[in-house]
């Protein structure tokens, strides 16, 4: 849980078998990249148990028939069907895996750290609702806050600013 209240994005490398709890905590990270190589399982099944808490982080990245699968099953889910399933975010080929992670990892670091910071915790509160129009009342707000900001009226070379160019667009009906 506390990787969903930590500011920066979590990044899980997954390069083996990610198994019970390890399945779980790659799951309760905000982005998963996983070797070609990787796997993903709940085993309590196999072995005459069940994985209750791990199952929770892999319903909250899949779908129920998904996570059902593979808590009944016990299966081992490979990499390119767990991207499918919405397990991973990137499958990677394992030489590649860590020089890919660290990548991503710096490009998340170019970006505002406040603005990611207030992204993730507006992102994760919206998923949250249960409709559309609640969703959008959720991430309105913040929205309407970072264009407010001084870094966000910047020009760039072009001459509308992004916040008139922000509220013109709000502005216009759909």
């Amino acid at each position: 849980m506390l990787l969903r209240e930590v500011a920066p994005p979590s990044i899980a490398v997954v390069q083996g078998l990610a198994t019970a709890a390890g399945c779980q905590l790659a799951c309760s990270c905000d982005l998963v990249l996983a070797a070609d190589t990787a796997a993903f399982q709940l085993p309590g099944a196999a072995n005459g148990g069940f994985c209750h808490t791990p199952a929770v982080a892999v319903a909250q990245r899949t779908s129920a028939s998904a996570v059902a699968e593979m808590a009944f099953l016990a299966e081992k889910i490979p990499a390119e069907r767990a991207e499918r399933l919405g397990l991973v975010n990137r499958v990677i080929p394992r030489a590649k895996l860590y020089s890919e992670a660290r990548k991503v990892a710096e490009k998340i670091a170019k970006a505002d750290p406040a603005q990611i910071q207030r992204g993730k915790q507006v992102l994760y509160q919206q998923m949250l609702k249960p409709t559309l129009a609640e969703k959008y009342a959720c991430a309105e707000p913040a929205m309407l806050e970072m264009f407010s900001t001084p870094a966000s009226q910047e020009t760039d070379g072009e001459e509308v600013p992004t916040l008139r160019f922000a509220r013109r667009l709000d502005a216009r009906p759909f």
